[in-house]
């Protein structure tokens, strides 16, 4: 890809970037990568949930995710800027509650003994 088009595919994952930051959300607790699908997105694997969120070229976010600790249940749509913000946030709410959930099984199981 040439720098005109690399700059095209910036606008969706910015806007995705735009999103995690206006709700407090560490990008860096995804594993995630910028993608150039249409106009720009990202990769994501959390916990409970892998796909891509992209921009398409009629300025709306599709949303291809799978939830992998619900058996694999899959959600494919394009969504609203509003919808997208409601989805990521809810992302990050299963993921602190796995990391939550594992933290505290750890403690339990690996207590120093006195």
């Amino acid at each position: 890809m040439n720098k005109k088009e690399l700059v095209a595919t910036d606008y969706g994952f910015n806007g995705i970037k735009n999103i995690l930051n206006k709700h407090d959300i560490n990008y860096a607790s995804w594993i995630a990568r910028q993608i150039h699908k249409e106009r720009g997105g990202i990769e994501l694997y959390t916990p409970n949930v892998e796909g891509e969120i992209y921009l398409t070229w009629g300025d709306i976010y599709f949303v291809d995710i799978k939830f992998v600790n619900q058996n694999n249940k899959e959600f494919k749509s394009a969504v609203s800027t509003t919808e997208l913000e409601s989805i990521v946030i809810k992302i990050e709410e299963m993921r602190k509650d796995y990391v939550k959930k594992m933290s505290e099984m750890l403690k339990t199981n690996f207590k120093e003994e006195e």
